[in-house]
């Protein structure tokens, strides 16, 4: 993929936009290679409902055909993390930290209490585990912070 060996080659790039709705065919992608811990939701649906809502205070982030990240900013100015995802070819290459890092300070998520990769990813980049909640289908979520 020349995409790959370009990430490959530049790895401290900033290569991170805004989504467009052109974006979707892609997001989906992406989404559906990481089902494992985003869950069985079609990321095409919640994108394209995104481009369709017109709420100034979701985003999607991406970093074209590769990685993303879609969260809300609270109004007091906390942003919390619904999804962030990086195509299986492209783990590894740190575009998770830099979209964690694009989205700013504060900010929480959830994730799934039992997927090890994601719970080290979060620690290693600086969250705190703060706690468990259980989500609607029964399955225990860590929530983690970082302010």
């Amino acid at each position: 993929m020349e995409k790959l060996a370009e990430a490959r080659r530049l790895p401290n790039m900033v290569i991170t936009r805004n989504a467009v709705p052109e974006d979707q065919k892609w997001v989906a992608k992406v989404f559906d290679a990481n089902k494992k811990v985003l869950g069985n939701t079609s990321g095409g649906t919640v994108f394209y409902r995104w481009t369709k809502n017109n709420n100034p205070r979701e985003r999607w982030i991406v970093v074209e055909e590769m990685a993303f990240v879609h969260f809300l900013e609270r109004l007091d100015g906390t942003k919390v993390i619904y999804e962030i995802a990086v195509h299986p070819d492209f783990k590894r290459l740190g575009l998770g930290g830099k979209l964690l890092r694009y989205v700013g300070l504060p900010v929480e998520l959830k994730t799934d209490a039992d997927h090890e990769e994601s719970n080290n990813f979060y620690l290693k980049n600086g969250f705190k585990k703060i706690g468990y909640k259980e989500s609607g289908a029964g399955k225990k979520m860590a929530i983690y912070q970082k302010w």
